[in-house]
């Protein structure tokens, strides 16, 4: 990993969104993919409710038993998230694009692109969020088919499912716009948002 940690510019988008769920994102090159995925949950609007995984060609990242070592980088073998960083995949491994997996039910497929990297600008917090289209859809909907459904179904009132869908959603659902602002609040509580998760009592 660079002595020096650098900007990474990183662009976001739900696969097979249409229109496209996107978002562009500025992280640190020393950010760990645990914080990476948290970072994305936040900037996507996701509820941090299943398990995820990062594809980046052979290399498998994700959460992993703690009995696990976390040595070397093997075909197909699972990497402790919280152990490996961003730098050692953009810049050792020299990749530059890979996939994110959110929730292996719904198999929301995140295609991650890094646009550009350059140097860290002060008075500057990071991650934050430069722009983005689009909220996440609501959790457990059955993935991108689902979601246009219930998008089809919420919008016909005439639907014999629409009263079910609506109770299931707790209202009328509109696929609303990113808040950057609110997202840049998130970001900046980052820590927190993951000190508070790991100190749950389940």
């Amino acid at each position: 990993m660079n002595k020096q940690p650098q900007a990474v510019q990183v662009h976001i988008k739900l696969v097979d969104s249409k229109p496209l769920i996107w978002r562009r994102i500025c992280v640190k090159s020393d950010i760990s993919f645990y914080e990476l995925h948290w970072t994305i949950q936040i900037s996507m609007g996701w509820g941090n409710s299943h398990l995820f995984e990062f594809h980046a060609d052979n290399y498998r990242i994700g959460e992993i038993d703690e009995e696990f070592d976390g040595m070397g980088f093997g075909k197909n073998e699972m990497l402790d998230s919280k152990k490996i960083y961003l730098d050692e995949i953009i810049t050792t491994a020299e990749i530059k694009k890979f996939r994110y997996i959110y929730d292996f039910g719904d198999y929301w497929e995140h295609e991650i692109l890094i646009e550009k990297i350059e140097d860290i600008q002060e008075n500057i917090y990071y991650p934050y969020c430069l722009e983005g289209k689009l909220e996440a859809p609501p959790e457990d909907c059955g993935g991108i088919p689902g979601f246009y459904h219930l998008l089809k179904v919420m919008k016909n009132k005439k639907s014999p499912e629409h009263e079910m869908m609506k109770e299931w959603m707790g209202g009328i659902y509109k696929h609303a716009e990113a808040d950057l602002e609110e997202i840049n609040e998130d970001l900046q509580n980052l820590q927190k948002y993951i000190d508070d998760f790991e100190n749950e009592d389940f």
